[in-house]
């Protein structure tokens, strides 16, 4: 019983002080900056790459599979709650990374399959059945996509690289082999 204090304790001790340090640490890397003041500006809600705790860096789409994809998303999340990921697990960290990603539907009435292949505190990797359209001949339909976020690159590889950048929607779509 008294391990299960202590243990707790500490717990809670580590939950509270983390964003200290975290601030601490990141206070010690702008001494190096000028000293003058800071002008903080605010945001477009539209234009932001943030979503709750996690900040994208980047998506990369591999359809190499025909109508399937595998999403790369490379992205940061604040520093107290990896400790909550840590602590608890990772499946509030999926469902945010699935509300960003927000995969097309499958246009030909077949049922989607999401697969989380690798999620870490920095990259997940998703794949996703059925997000394309087949014309046969191998040749292929991406269609429209809308993110949750603004993401600042977006890499769709298949048999060509088409890079997207700062882009929450890929309108009407794109044809691939």
């Amino acid at each position: 019983m008294k391990l299960q204090r202590s243990v707790a304790i500490c717990l809670i001790a580590a939950f509270l002080l983390l964003p200290l340090f975290a601030g601490a640490a990141a206070a010690a890397d702008n001494d190096t900056e000028d000293a003058g003041p800071k002008l903080i500006l605010l945001q477009n809600a539209a234009l932001t790459n943030h979503y709750g705790y996690i900040t994208v860096d980047s998506v990369d789409v591999d359809l190499s599979k025909g109508v399937d994809a595998v999403y790369t998303i490379n992205y940061s999340i604040d520093p107290w709650i990896a400790f909550l990921v840590f602590l608890f697990g990772k499946q509030d960290l999926k469902s945010r990374l699935l509300k960003i990603l927000n995969p097309p539907a499958s246009g030909s009435g077949q049922t989607q399959e999401i697969v989380f292949q690798y999620v870490d505190n920095d990259m997940a990797k998703i794949s996703v059945s059925n997000v394309g359209m087949s014309y046969g001949d191998k040749t292929y339909w991406y269609p429209e996509h809308e993110f949750a976020v603004t993401v600042p690159k977006i890499e769709f590889h298949s048999s060509f690289t088409k890079t997207f950048n700062d882009t929450r929607i890929i309108q009407r779509g794109f044809g691939y082999y």
